[in-house]
């Protein structure tokens, strides 16, 4: 099953999206218009996600959990060209 959460990882105030609940965690920006387009895809199996400035650089984390392999695995953001 999907799980999602609302980062506001592209730093234009608009909501974004990370979606995993498979093999990877798709992360999405807002257009503005009630859409999302991808920014990243993350190579990792996930079932439960978290958003968070985990490291302290005023960016938001994304953590997730595959509780059947007892794995966390954390992405820390990296600003994209063209981000604020």
């Amino acid at each position: 099953m999907p799980r999602s959460a609302l980062p506001k990882v592209h730093g234009d105030g608009r909501l974004d999206l990370a979606v995993g609940g498979g093999p990877v965690i798709n992360v999405l920006v807002g257009t503005g218009a009630g859409a999302f387009s991808i920014l990243a895809t993350i190579p990792v199996q996930s079932r439960i996600l978290a958003v968070g400035d985990l490291n302290g650089d005023g960016r938001p984390d994304i953590a997730s959990v595959n509780p059947g392999a007892t794995v966390v695995s954390v992405a820390f953001a990296q600003r994209p060209a063209g981000c604020p």
